[in-house]
């Protein structure tokens, strides 16, 4: 059989819709493969996410995972430019930044436009949680989960990629592909509490006299050693946000990672109190704020990478990829699925 002839016929299965799987979709049905994802989330992008709230006060939008992208291989460089070009993206620059600093990237409307734009003409099936992979003669099956909790098996597909956190991919690795088993347990990743704090655009009396946020339309670091804040954001300084009277004033607060280990379990509703508490002396907001939550990111940013751009086994056509194999930035994300796609396809 030709190389030609076997591409039209080849099947992969990608688990994980975040940014490496997509990269690794798209590049792989842009040669003619049949390439399906899963995903357990509701939408497409991973950790670049973002949550919109209706309320009878207003829309709130927070981008509580990634803040914003950075590019600086020339691929993702072009990648961006397209982007820009489909609006999907904008140049974030906050009042205060340093002078030369290296330019942000923020997804328009919102961050997940831009993992929307990578799946643009994907087959990808959310809320599809994999249980399980199985290595038959026929080549590999899935067992997904739906969320009627509903089990089927998928397949089969004659390759196989994992885009999914380290400690996920051990696990539905198994004895499946030992070399890649031994990469994956190298990479350490940390997690991440978000707080959502919406504020009423009208300001309590008092708030007058509050501080202003060092970057009001940016953002800013925990100023002291010790505070369980590592990133403090205001995303409604961002570039299309909702604005006006029906908008809510958003900000993210991200807790340091040895503050998310130490509280990784406590209540939500705490978590967002005492991080929101810790905050306000950089925020302008006195009063209540009329939206608060707490979102847990288990595996959020990679504090120990593998070292090398993907994991592939030709022998048993499975391989892996993610930010974790690089480093902690969704560039590195996109180029370890593009560069996995790219041995999959020689």
């Amino acid at each position: 059989m030709r190389v030609s002839d076997f591409m039209t016929v080849r099947s992969i299965a990608i688990i994980g819709a975040g940014v490496a799987g997509l990269a690794c979709a798209q590049r792989l049905t842009s040669a003619r493969v049949s390439v399906r994802v899963f995903d357990k989330g509701r939408s497409p992008g991973g950790r670049v996410s973002t949550r919109r709230v209706n309320l009878p006060s207003g829309v709130a939008q927070f981008d509580h995972g990634a803040q914003y992208v950075t590019a600086r291989d020339p691929d993702f460089t072009s990648l961006i430019s397209a982007m820009i070009d489909r609006q999907a993206v904008a140049e974030w620059s906050p009042p205060g930044a340093a002078s030369g600093a290296e330019p942000a990237w923020v997804g328009s409307p919102s961050m997940s436009a831009f993992p929307k734009a990578l799946a643009a003409g994907l087959d990808i099936e959310c809320a599809a949680r994999v249980a399980s992979i199985d290595r038959r003669a026929d080549g590999w099956t899935l067992s997904v989960e739906r969320a009627d909790q509903r089990i089927a098996a998928e397949g089969p597909f004659s390759d196989i990629v994992l885009a999914a956190p380290p400690e996920q991919t051990l696990a539905l690795l198994g004895d499946a592909a030992p070399d890649l088993a031994g990469l994956a347990a190298t990479a350490r990743m940390a997690p991440c509490w978000a707080v959502l704090a919406g504020f009423t655009a009208q300001r309590s009396a008092d708030a007058a006299t509050a501080p202003s946020p060092p970057r009001p339309d940016g953002y800013s670091r925990a100023p002291t050693n010790g505070s369980p804040i590592a990133w403090l954001a205001h995303d409604s300084g961002k570039h299309a946000r909702p604005s006006g009277p029906t908008a809510l004033d958003c900000w993210v607060i991200h807790a340091s990672a040895e503050w998310s280990r130490l509280h990784l379990v406590e209540d939500a509703a705490k978590i967002g109190e005492t991080l929101l508490e810790a905050a306000r002396a950089f925020m302008p907001h006195t009063d209540p704020p009329t939206y608060l939550a707490a979102h847990r990111w288990r595996y959020a940013r990679v504090e120990h990478p593998v070292g090398q751009s993907f994991g592939w086994s030709p022998d048993r056509r499975i391989g892996s990829c993610g930010d974790w194999w690089i480093g902690p930035r969704v560039e590195a994300a996109w180029l370890s699925g593009r560069r996995l796609a790219e041995a999959m396809l020689t």
